[in-house]
């Protein structure tokens, strides 16, 4: 008996999207990402502001978007998309 299947790009993708969310050893890698990255992010504005002129608002507007916007942009580059599809 033999089958033959054809494998696409697409079939790739999420077999490797599913594999990352599935893995024991990416669950610990995107947790330890999810928790130290927006604690690096909220601590960091009030470090680079004893550095620089410019006004704490505003890093908190550039730091504080890497955490609202962080995780959709890491799937979409696992998904292998762009941002301009």
């Amino acid at each position: 008996m033999e089958i033959t299947f054809k494998l696409t790009e697409e079939d790739y993708i999420n077999y490797n999207i599913s594999h990352a969310g599935r893995s024991p050893s990416m669950k610990k890698s995107i947790f330890i990402q999810r928790i130290m990255g927006p604690a690096i992010f909220v601590f960091m504005p009030f470090i680079v502001m004893r550095f620089t002129d410019i006004p704490l608002w505003y890093w908190l507007l550039v730091f504080g978007g890497r955490v609202l916007f962080g995780s959709p942009i890491i799937r979409n580059m696992l998904a292998g998309k762009s941002h301009e599809e």
